[in-house]
């Protein structure tokens, strides 16, 4: 080799493909370089504890850049639409909200004002906010938990009821003893009805306010069973003030609220009433009706048929020689009247029995009770 070759000449003639003057194809492109940077917090999580529902809370995090390379902000991610996180870059006593794609040097301070809204949420909630970086191995997450507790606290905590006697007044379905949490006093002031369930409200040892440590809150059906199942939901209203929350309709400060949830379950395919009070019969042909409805809308029922009894337990009824009970109908299949008829003659005394429906099923009767007196004026 010449000595006058220079190494960059005989790099190029030393080079692959040179004797065919193609142009080398390129490689792949290097690998960008991570930034050393990363936002480092004074703590990863925040635990606000017991929490009321429909409450808003907020903490604040301190944080620093740490690294070799300035730090890059990226954006601000949220793992739901009730958390907010808003970063800023704190100088002395000033913060400014941070600027995303601009570069801030090493040991740069940022706070995180994080907010934590409970609406429409229950039990333990996990949510985070985090900080993503440019060119950075790794972002920043942070965690914030809350135990959300009701204000008011039921006992027992819902309902199910599977089946309820059916009549035409207003049976309680239940009584449910209310409290505040931490043994608040206050006053229970409405109860929305819920698809036919109603609510009366009663304090427990009232104060000269009429508020109380707890009260009894008496669920009721009206009106009688129409559906076979209902779900339902109270909502009560307190005269306690609930900061934080959003005002109520009216503009008028937020109070606290508690949620009750039940569901029934209709057996009896019947509406028909609890008993049938007949009174005195003073002499004479009398009669006394009812009336009694199938509430299953998919299937027609056949013509029902009724006798008097002693019991439920089908035992001779003691009268029945001074009685007769028949079944008119009033719509086929869906409605019908039991018209019971009684001749006294010269008997005295109270009686009682029961009313047998026999529907479609043999084994199936519906048991109506009646009682009331022949009277001593009967010739």
């Amino acid at each position: 080799m010449p000595p006058w070759i220079s190494l960059a000449a005989l790099l190029v003639l030393l080079a692959p493909g040179c004797g065919g003057g193609a142009e080398p194809e390129p490689g792949p492109a290097p690998a960008p370089v991570a930034r050393d940077a990363r936002l480092v917090p004074d703590r990863e999580t925040h635990d606000f504890g017991a929490v009321y529902p429909m409450s808003v809370h907020t903490t604040t995090f301190d944080l620093v850049a740490e690294g070799t390379d300035p730090l890059v902000v990226k954006e601000v991610v949220r793992s739901c639409g009730c958390t907010r996180g808003e970063l800023s870059v704190v100088e002395g006593d000033t913060a400014t909200r941070v600027e995303l794609g601009r570069e801030y040097a090493p040991g740069t301070k940022f706070r995180l004002d994080a907010e934590l809204n409970t609406k429409g949420k229950s039990g333990r909630l996990r949510q985070t906010v985090g900080i993503a970086l440019d060119d950075a191995p790794r972002g920043t997450v942070l965690t914030l938990y809350a135990d959300i507790a009701p204000y008011l606290i039921f006992d027992p905590p819902d309902l199910a009821i599977t089946s309820f006697p059916e009549r035409d007044a207003m049976p309680t379905l239940a009584e449910v003893m209310v409290r505040a949490r931490d043994g608040a006093r206050f006053a229970l002031e409405t109860a929305g009805a819920s698809d036919g369930i109603t609510a009366s409200l009663a304090p427990t040892d009232p104060d000269d306010l009429g508020q109380a440590a707890e009260g009894k809150m008496t669920v009721q059906l009206e009106g009688g069973p129409r559906l076979f199942s209902r779900s339902f939901k109270l909502l009560l209203a307190t005269d306690a003030p609930h900061p934080g929350a959003e005002p109520e309709e009216d503009g008028s400060p937020a109070r606290h609220k508690g949620e009750f949830l039940g569901r029934i379950t209709v057996k009896s395919r019947f509406h028909l009433p609890a008993d049938l009070p007949m009174g005195e019969f003073t002499g004479g042909l009398e009669v006394r009706r009812f009336s009694f409805r199938n509430l299953d809308r998919s299937a027609l029922v056949p013509e029902p048929s009724a006798e008097l009894y002693a019991d439920r337990n089908r035992a001779p009824f003691a009268w029945s020689d001074r009685f007769r009970v028949a079944v008119e109908t009033v719509r086929p299949g869906r409605e019908w009247t039991v018209v019971v008829t009684c001749d006294p003659g010269p008997a005295t005394g109270p009686f009682s029995g029961v009313v047998g429906i026999a529907v479609d099923d043999p084994e199936e009767i519906l048991w109506v009770p009646f009682e009331g007196e022949f009277a001593a004026t009967n010739p």
